[in-house]
């Protein structure tokens, strides 16, 4: 394996950060997957010979193969965004569960439903209860399909909004041109214009 050129500062962090992801406990996964982070991010691998973060995970040097360190770092940088757990706290099947979520917001508000729903019931917050609030009717049922609806809705009015903004900006235009220009355009060309403003017309109107 060729060498990449390395730093003793860089050298220094690498073993630093290894030696710590080796020995983590407390909510280890937060823990580790920010030094992982911070080791692909800046490419702190390359000190130690390595030209791919893959290559890296595959070295053995710490006891993560590139999947599992990944989604290490993806449940740190999700454990950032969530509530705090009373009493205990969040352990890595519980956040890889909230990292299937398809945005950081469905997760926070999914965690949230589980602390609600294991508080009132005497329950304890676990991947399952949290994978059976994700995959249920709220979530991905009759209350997604609304959500989704009015996000389409919202988005054809802005649509719909800018249309008009641009038909009202090249009317003002035309307005402005001298009569005597109009006689030269194709009629074809006018009827053409003509034809598609009332097709608009009457699709708006059905």
């Amino acid at each position: 394996m060729s060498q990449l050129p390395s730093d003793t500062n860089g050298v220094q962090e690498l073993e630093r950060l290894e030696t710590e992801i080796n020995t983590e406990a407390f909510e280890a996964f937060y823990h580790i997957g920010q030094k992982l982070l911070k080791i692909k991010r800046d490419r702190l691998y390359e000190n130690a010979g390595f030209k791919t973060w893959g290559a890296y995970c595959a070295s053995g040097r710490i006891d993560y193969k590139k999947s599992r360190a990944d989604d290490a770092i993806r449940c740190s940088e999700l454990r950032k965004k969530l509530p705090g757990i009373p009493g205990s706290d969040w352990s890595v099947d519980q956040v890889l569960a909230l990292c299937k979520c398809e945005t950081d917001n469905d997760a926070k508000r999914v965690a949230k439903k589980a602390i609600s729903l294991a508080k009132k019931s005497g329950q304890r917050v676990t991947a399952k209860l949290i994978a059976k609030l994700r995959d249920g009717d709220d979530e991905t049922g009759a209350a997604k399909v609304k959500r989704e609806r009015e996000l389409q809705s919202a988005s054809l009015e802005n649509h719909l909004t800018k249309l008009a903004d641009t038909l009202t900006d090249w009317r003002k235009s035309l307005e402005q041109i001298d009569l005597e220009q109009w006689d030269s355009v194709p009629s074809r060309v006018l009827t053409r214009v003509k034809n598609e403003a009332d097709a608009l017309s009457l699709f708006l109107k059905d």
